[in-house]
């Protein structure tokens, strides 16, 4: 068990520095992206940000929206996994060995692999694939997410089971499609900080509510009879992890009564929950809330209601 916790704080340590949650990365010692790495990976790492134009800003997002997956993990090493549901996009990464000799060592990263969701599970890939980011009009938002959560969990478990070999099943980068997805994702904050928008304002406000009311508010708020299983459970959640909402998506479209909107919200400290607004002219606003580790129940209650 000891290295399989040690591996996973290693790996939730490395996706707050670049996520930019630098007092979670301060309190365990790490100032720089550059001392998780080999000598050698860390230049191999620069050399593939570069050739797929990968900047910080979308680096640091995909990190901020990023779930841990742990493979096997051992003394001699351990191999991780960092992924963006709503990028759809999977970043590998093998660990050098913990212990030596009889000797603790700090583990660093000796290879990483960045894969788009598509490239990862095998399927055939369609450049213009964006349903993470603007949901088809079929099928919810959270429904994507769960399929694509559960496909991918169910692969990585496949290939890097516990107590398998310390070896990533590919050595080339292949980000492409969940590059036209992040830069989708910049377009939005993006149109959000326009002087003519509204939008910005409306998600801080909405978010603010959510962070500090207790359940009256909340029923208040988001009055949907439908959803207090969701606002109950919410308010029963500790202060200090409420407050740690931060807004990390949104879309807005005409509908039939007028626009449409939904924002979606994670917990960055814990990026697994997360959070959906949904506004529509004439009706109530609905507050959801799931846990992205539970994503294959909710698909599976999800379908068993489609099925009916």
């Amino acid at each position: 068990m000891k290295p399989l916790i040690e591996t996973s704080a290693l790996t939730e340590t490395f996706r707050c520095l670049i996520a930019g949650k630098t007092e979670v990365v301060q309190s365990k010692g790490v100032e720089t992206q550059k001392a998780f790495f080999t000598l050698l990976s860390w230049e191999q790492w620069e050399a593939a940000r570069k050739q797929y134009d990968l900047a910080d800003v979308p680096l640091a997002d995909f990190m901020a929206g990023a779930v841990a997956m742990i493979g096997p993990a051992q003394d001699k090493g351990a191999i991780s996994a960092l992924y963006n549901p709503w990028q759809d996009a999977v970043l590998l990464l093998r660990w050098s060995a913990a212990r030596e000799y009889g000797e603790e060592r700090n583990p660093q990263i000796v290879q990483h692999v960045f894969l788009c969701g598509e490239a990862f599970r095998g399927e055939v890939r369609d450049p213009l694939s964006v349903a993470t980011v603007i949901p088809p009009a079929d099928k919810p938002l959270s429904v994507v997410i769960w399929e694509k959560v559960k496909a991918t969990v169910n692969r990585f478990d496949t290939l890097y089971p516990q107590g398998g070999k310390l070896a990533l099943h590919t050595a080339a980068w292949d980000l492409e499609p969940a590059m036209a997805r992040a830069a989708l994702r910049l377009k939005w904050w993006a149109r959000l900080g326009e002087p003519q928008s509204q939008d910005l304002l409306r998600i801080q406000l909405i978010a603010r509510q959510l962070r500090f009311s207790d359940r009256a508010r909340l029923d208040k708020l988001f009055p949907d009879p439908n959803t207090d299983f969701f606002r109950r459970t919410w308010a029963e959640l500790p202060a200090k992890v409420r407050q740690d909402l931060a807004p990390y998506g949104w879309y807005a479209v005409e509908g039939e009564k007028g626009r449409e909107m939904m924002i979606v919200y994670i917990l960055s400290s814990l990026p697994s929950r997360y959070l959906t607004v949904s506004l529509r002219t004439g009706q109530t606003p609905v507050m959801e809330w799931f846990d992205l580790t539970q994503a294959s129940e909710a698909l599976a209650i999800w379908n068993s209601k489609e099925r009916k």
